[in-house]
């Protein structure tokens, strides 16, 4: 992706900054060994800030087609030429530094999860805990997992992209008796070994 925003970034005449955001969500939830949710989504898009006269203008669409990147651009420079237009033009400028640049990836180095690889967890799990406290009444697993990655281009040269994961695990349980050693005592044997999602 950041090949593309360098492309775009050749269009930039003042101060501008064209940046890149995307998710990646996963959400499983199991009770009792059945599994009531098991969902993935993707959400990204595009935003633009361009400095005219001592102010931003800042634009921003859904999605990473170029006709996106495109509109958020055309939109926040049509911003800040409209404040431009209306306190009249200015001197002002921007205090100049060192652009950063570099990818940098902190995913897992282990291969991600598959869907029926990450509902056998949750089932092997539920059946462990099934097994060390039988006089549970109720057990609610989840598994959620949050990818997600940028990248950001400017004018003054900076070109940087970043991906990480961050994956999370939760066990509740119900006993007659509302016993707590026995839920935390469960929840310390649910450990991610591998990502969730890349």
């Amino acid at each position: 992706m950041l090949d593309r925003l360098q492309h775009h970034a050749l269009s930039f005449d003042e101060y501008t900054e064209l940046r890149w955001h995307t998710n990646h969500a996963l959400r499983l939830v199991m009770r009792k060994g059945a599994l009531l949710q098991n969902s993935q989504s993707r959400e990204g898009g595009v935003s633009a800030r361009c400095h005219r006269s001592g102010a931003f203008g800042f634009a921003s669409r859904p999605g990473d087609t170029d006709d996106a990147i495109e509109t958020a651009l055309a939109a926040a420079r049509d911003n800040a030429a409209l404040y431009e237009r209306t306190v009249g033009r200015s001197s002002v400028s921007l205090p100049q530094t060192q652009p950063g640049t570099g990818v940098y990836d902190y995913r897992s180095r282990h291969s991600p999860l598959s869907p029926s690889e990450r509902t056998d967890l949750l089932r092997r799990l539920n059946d462990v805990i099934a097994q060390k406290y039988p006089g549970l009444l109720n057990t609610d697993l989840v598994l959620s997992s949050l990818a997600m990655e940028k990248a950001l281009v400017t004018s003054e040269g900076a070109a940087t992209q970043a991906s990480f994961c961050l994956a999370s695990s939760r066990a509740a349980t119900r006993t007659a008796t509302s016993n707590l050693a026995a839920w935390q005592k469960t929840r310390s044997t649910f450990k991610m070994a591998r990502s969730a999602t890349p």
